[in-house]
Protein backbone atom coordinates (compact mmCIF):
# COMPACT_ATOMS: atom_id res chain seq x y z
CA UNK A 1 0.00 0.00 0.00
CA UNK A 2 1.34 3.33 -1.11
CA UNK A 3 -0.06 6.53 0.11
CA UNK A 4 1.23 10.44 1.47
CA UNK A 5 1.16 11.06 5.64
CA UNK A 6 1.66 14.58 6.71
CA UNK A 7 2.54 15.30 10.54
CA UNK A 8 1.63 18.43 11.84
CA UNK A 9 4.99 19.37 14.69
CA UNK A 10 6.45 22.07 16.36
CA UNK A 11 7.72 23.73 19.64
CA UNK A 12 7.47 26.63 21.81
CA UNK A 13 9.94 28.92 21.92
CA UNK A 14 10.28 30.65 25.11
CA UNK A 15 12.83 33.46 26.95
CA UNK A 16 15.83 30.95 26.76
CA UNK A 17 15.06 28.87 24.10
CA UNK A 18 18.60 27.51 21.41
CA UNK A 19 17.46 27.32 18.13
CA UNK A 20 19.33 24.38 17.10
CA UNK A 21 17.27 22.64 19.96
CA UNK A 22 14.17 23.75 19.04
CA UNK A 23 15.02 22.18 15.66
CA UNK A 24 16.08 19.00 17.28
CA UNK A 25 12.62 18.66 19.07
CA UNK A 26 10.71 18.64 16.09
CA UNK A 27 12.82 15.88 14.52
CA UNK A 28 12.11 13.85 17.57
CA UNK A 29 9.02 13.91 17.81
CA UNK A 30 8.56 13.38 14.35
CA UNK A 31 10.71 10.36 14.42
CA UNK A 32 8.78 8.89 17.48
CA UNK A 33 5.05 9.27 15.41
CA UNK A 34 6.91 7.29 12.44
CA UNK A 35 8.11 4.66 14.54
CA UNK A 36 5.21 4.05 16.09
CA UNK A 37 3.88 3.46 12.38
CA UNK A 38 6.28 1.42 11.48
CA UNK A 39 7.56 3.73 9.09
CA UNK A 40 11.33 4.40 10.67
CA UNK A 41 12.67 1.22 12.47
CA UNK A 42 12.21 1.08 16.44
CA UNK A 43 15.10 2.38 18.60
CA UNK A 44 18.05 -0.75 18.48
CA UNK A 45 17.99 -0.07 22.60
CA UNK A 46 15.57 -1.63 24.79
CA UNK A 47 12.08 0.26 25.10
CA UNK A 48 11.61 1.90 28.32
CA UNK A 49 8.99 1.11 30.84
CA UNK A 50 6.73 4.00 32.58
CA UNK A 51 6.89 3.85 35.96
CA UNK A 52 10.94 2.33 36.58
CA UNK A 53 12.33 4.65 38.65
CA UNK A 54 10.15 7.84 38.72
CA UNK A 55 8.07 7.14 41.81
CA UNK A 56 11.22 7.04 44.14
CA UNK A 57 10.97 9.47 47.22
CA UNK A 58 13.45 12.33 45.59
CA UNK A 59 11.96 12.27 43.18
CA UNK A 60 8.72 12.65 43.89
CA UNK A 61 10.09 15.32 46.72
CA UNK A 62 11.77 17.45 43.51
CA UNK A 63 8.37 17.48 41.42
CA UNK A 64 6.20 18.44 44.46
CA UNK A 65 8.51 21.82 45.07
CA UNK A 66 8.47 22.14 41.74
CA UNK A 67 4.88 22.37 41.64
CA UNK A 68 4.03 24.25 44.90
CA UNK A 69 3.83 27.83 43.04
CA UNK A 70 1.68 26.67 40.14
CA UNK A 71 -1.62 27.18 39.78
CA UNK A 72 -3.55 25.29 41.76
CA UNK A 73 -6.96 25.96 39.48
CA UNK A 74 -4.91 23.61 36.29
CA UNK A 75 -3.43 20.93 38.73
CA UNK A 76 -6.20 19.91 41.43
CA UNK A 77 -9.44 18.71 40.54
CA UNK A 78 -11.84 20.67 38.75
CA UNK A 79 -14.69 18.67 39.25
CA UNK A 80 -15.56 20.53 43.07
CA UNK A 81 -15.80 23.89 40.92
CA UNK A 82 -19.27 22.67 40.23
CA UNK A 83 -20.60 22.60 43.53
CA UNK A 84 -18.76 26.14 44.14
CA UNK A 85 -20.72 29.67 44.67
CA UNK A 86 -20.91 31.22 41.17
CA UNK A 87 -19.93 34.64 42.13
CA UNK A 88 -20.65 35.88 38.18
CA UNK A 89 -23.59 34.14 37.53
CA UNK A 90 -25.94 35.49 34.74
CA UNK A 91 -22.65 37.97 33.86
CA UNK A 92 -21.97 38.07 30.13
CA UNK A 93 -18.07 39.13 29.06
CA UNK A 94 -17.18 39.30 25.59
CA UNK A 95 -13.09 38.60 25.21
CA UNK A 96 -11.36 40.66 22.51
CA UNK A 97 -8.93 37.83 20.81
CA UNK A 98 -5.78 39.46 19.87
CA UNK A 99 -4.28 36.39 18.55
CA UNK A 100 -3.33 34.78 21.35
CA UNK A 101 -4.88 30.80 22.47
CA UNK A 102 -4.30 31.96 25.92
CA UNK A 103 -8.07 33.59 25.64
CA UNK A 104 -9.21 29.90 25.68
CA UNK A 105 -7.80 29.18 29.13
CA UNK A 106 -9.23 32.48 30.14
CA UNK A 107 -12.39 31.76 28.57
CA UNK A 108 -12.41 28.13 31.05
CA UNK A 109 -11.37 29.85 34.08
CA UNK A 110 -13.96 32.49 34.12
CA UNK A 111 -16.90 29.76 33.03
CA UNK A 112 -16.28 28.14 36.05
CA UNK A 113 -17.27 31.29 37.81
CA UNK A 114 -20.73 31.07 36.51
CA UNK A 115 -20.64 33.67 33.45
CA UNK A 116 -21.28 33.43 30.05
CA UNK A 117 -18.60 34.27 27.57
CA UNK A 118 -17.76 34.85 23.81
CA UNK A 119 -14.48 35.60 22.41
CA UNK A 120 -14.19 37.51 18.87
CA UNK A 121 -11.38 38.68 16.95
CA UNK A 122 -10.18 41.74 17.52
CA UNK A 123 -10.71 42.33 13.44
CA UNK A 124 -14.60 41.66 13.83
CA UNK A 125 -14.96 43.21 17.48
CA UNK A 126 -17.61 46.25 17.26
CA UNK A 127 -17.97 47.77 20.23
CA UNK A 128 -21.76 48.74 19.34
CA UNK A 129 -22.64 45.47 19.16
CA UNK A 130 -21.23 44.10 22.49
CA UNK A 131 -23.52 43.92 24.51
CA UNK A 132 -22.04 42.32 27.62
CA UNK A 133 -21.45 43.41 31.32
CA UNK A 134 -18.04 43.62 30.58
CA UNK A 135 -15.25 43.47 28.07
CA UNK A 136 -11.61 42.17 28.35
CA UNK A 137 -8.83 43.18 26.15
CA UNK A 138 -7.05 39.83 25.69
CA UNK A 139 -3.35 39.29 25.17
CA UNK A 140 -1.63 38.77 22.08
CA UNK A 141 1.60 39.45 19.75
CA UNK A 142 2.97 43.08 18.68
CA UNK A 143 4.42 46.18 19.41
CA UNK A 144 1.91 48.44 21.69
CA UNK A 145 3.62 50.97 20.15
CA UNK A 146 3.59 50.61 16.00
CA UNK A 147 0.04 52.30 15.37
CA UNK A 148 0.92 51.31 11.75
CA UNK A 149 0.13 47.86 12.37
CA UNK A 150 -3.19 47.40 12.02
CA UNK A 151 -4.32 45.30 14.66
CA UNK A 152 -2.61 47.81 17.40
CA UNK A 153 -4.45 50.66 15.79
CA UNK A 154 -7.78 48.82 16.09
CA UNK A 155 -7.59 48.08 19.58
CA UNK A 156 -5.98 51.31 20.83
CA UNK A 157 -8.92 52.56 19.50
CA UNK A 158 -11.53 50.49 20.98
CA UNK A 159 -9.76 50.74 24.43
CA UNK A 160 -10.13 54.53 23.94
CA UNK A 161 -13.73 53.88 23.41
CA UNK A 162 -14.24 51.75 25.81
CA UNK A 163 -12.92 53.83 28.60
CA UNK A 164 -15.08 56.35 27.51
CA UNK A 165 -18.07 54.72 27.62
CA UNK A 166 -17.29 53.89 31.23
CA UNK A 167 -18.31 50.17 30.53
CA UNK A 168 -16.14 47.33 33.07
CA UNK A 169 -13.02 46.72 31.21
CA UNK A 170 -10.36 44.34 31.79
CA UNK A 171 -7.03 44.44 29.91
CA UNK A 172 -4.35 41.40 30.17
CA UNK A 173 -1.16 41.77 28.49
CA UNK A 174 -0.84 43.00 25.37
CA UNK A 175 -4.40 44.86 26.39
CA UNK A 176 -3.13 46.33 29.69
CA UNK A 177 -0.30 48.02 27.54
CA UNK A 178 -2.59 49.16 25.21
CA UNK A 179 -4.49 50.98 28.24
CA UNK A 180 -1.26 52.04 29.83
CA UNK A 181 -0.52 54.01 26.67
CA UNK A 182 -4.22 55.50 26.66
CA UNK A 183 -4.17 56.58 30.23
CA UNK A 184 -0.76 58.47 29.20
CA UNK A 185 1.84 56.05 30.08
CA UNK A 186 5.48 55.60 28.72
CA UNK A 187 5.39 52.17 27.10
CA UNK A 188 9.33 50.67 26.71
CA UNK A 189 10.87 47.74 25.48
CA UNK A 190 12.04 45.27 27.74
CA UNK A 191 16.47 44.71 27.98
CA UNK A 192 15.50 41.18 28.61
CA UNK A 193 11.75 39.92 27.60
CA UNK A 194 9.35 37.65 29.61
CA UNK A 195 8.49 34.83 28.07
CA UNK A 196 7.18 32.65 30.26
CA UNK A 197 8.87 34.03 33.63
CA UNK A 198 7.52 33.32 37.14
CA UNK A 199 8.25 36.04 39.59
CA UNK A 200 7.16 37.46 43.14
CA UNK A 201 5.52 40.58 42.87
CA UNK A 202 3.43 42.32 45.36
CA UNK A 203 -0.49 43.44 43.70
CA UNK A 204 -1.77 45.88 45.73
CA UNK A 205 -0.70 44.91 49.14
CA UNK A 206 -0.54 41.08 48.57
CA UNK A 207 2.40 38.81 47.44
CA UNK A 208 1.59 36.75 44.41
CA UNK A 209 3.97 34.71 42.67
CA UNK A 210 2.45 35.33 38.57
CA UNK A 211 3.48 34.50 35.25
CA UNK A 212 4.33 36.97 32.50
CA UNK A 213 4.77 36.66 28.80
CA UNK A 214 5.84 40.52 27.61
CA UNK A 215 8.76 42.35 25.82
CA UNK A 216 6.91 45.39 26.10
CA UNK A 217 5.56 47.18 29.61
CA UNK A 218 4.45 50.05 30.57
CA UNK A 219 6.48 52.69 33.09
CA UNK A 220 5.09 55.11 35.73
CA UNK A 221 7.11 57.36 37.71
CA UNK A 222 4.27 59.14 39.57
CA UNK A 223 1.37 58.67 41.38
CA UNK A 224 -1.68 59.53 39.78
CA UNK A 225 -5.02 60.39 41.79
CA UNK A 226 -7.76 57.66 40.76
CA UNK A 227 -5.37 55.03 40.10
CA UNK A 228 -4.14 52.06 42.05
CA UNK A 229 -0.87 51.30 40.66
CA UNK A 230 1.44 47.56 41.56
CA UNK A 231 4.90 48.37 39.70
CA UNK A 232 8.45 47.65 40.63
CA UNK A 233 9.76 49.97 42.60
CA UNK A 234 13.31 49.89 41.30
CA UNK A 235 11.88 49.78 37.67
CA UNK A 236 8.98 51.40 37.62
CA UNK A 237 7.35 49.01 35.43
CA UNK A 238 3.75 48.55 36.14
CA UNK A 239 2.48 45.19 36.44
CA UNK A 240 -1.40 46.17 37.83
CA UNK A 241 -3.66 49.30 37.29
CA UNK A 242 -6.68 50.09 38.90
CA UNK A 243 -9.36 52.69 37.88
CA UNK A 244 -12.73 53.39 38.92
CA UNK A 245 -14.46 50.90 35.95
CA UNK A 246 -11.05 49.05 34.81
CA UNK A 247 -7.97 47.03 35.72
CA UNK A 248 -4.97 46.21 33.59
CA UNK A 249 -2.80 43.54 34.31
CA UNK A 250 0.48 43.00 32.42
CA UNK A 251 0.66 39.13 33.80
CA UNK A 252 -1.50 36.12 32.81
CA UNK A 253 -3.75 35.61 35.53
CA UNK A 254 -5.42 32.58 33.27
CA UNK A 255 -1.57 31.12 33.38
CA UNK A 256 -0.31 28.03 35.27
CA UNK A 257 2.50 30.07 36.26
CA UNK A 258 0.09 32.24 38.44
CA UNK A 259 -0.47 30.33 41.62
CA UNK A 260 -3.45 32.38 43.02
CA UNK A 261 -5.37 33.00 39.46
CA UNK A 262 -8.58 31.94 39.82
CA UNK A 263 -8.75 33.99 42.75
CA UNK A 264 -7.24 36.99 40.95
CA UNK A 265 -9.66 36.96 38.34
CA UNK A 266 -12.54 36.33 40.59
CA UNK A 267 -11.39 39.21 42.95
CA UNK A 268 -10.83 41.80 39.65
CA UNK A 269 -14.26 40.70 37.97
CA UNK A 270 -15.95 40.94 41.27
CA UNK A 271 -14.59 44.82 41.21
CA UNK A 272 -15.42 45.47 38.09
CA UNK A 273 -19.08 44.08 38.32
CA UNK A 274 -20.19 44.71 41.77
CA UNK A 275 -23.82 44.14 40.91
CA UNK A 276 -23.71 40.33 40.18
CA UNK A 277 -26.35 38.46 40.54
Amino acid sequence: MQGQLEIGVGTSIVRNSIPEDEVAETYSKTAGVLKALGVLPPSAHAPYRLGEGIYCEDAMIALSSRNSRLSRFWIEDQSALALSPKTLAGKKITIIDNEDNFVRMMKHMIQAQGAVVDIISHAAYDIAKDASDLTILGPGPGDPRNMSDPKIAKISGVCRDLLSSKKPLFCVCLGHQILCRALGFDLVKKRVSFQGKQELINLWGDMEHVGFYNAFVGKSDRDIDGLAISQDEATKEIHAIKGDHFVGVQFHPESILTTNGFRIMRDILCYLLPKRI
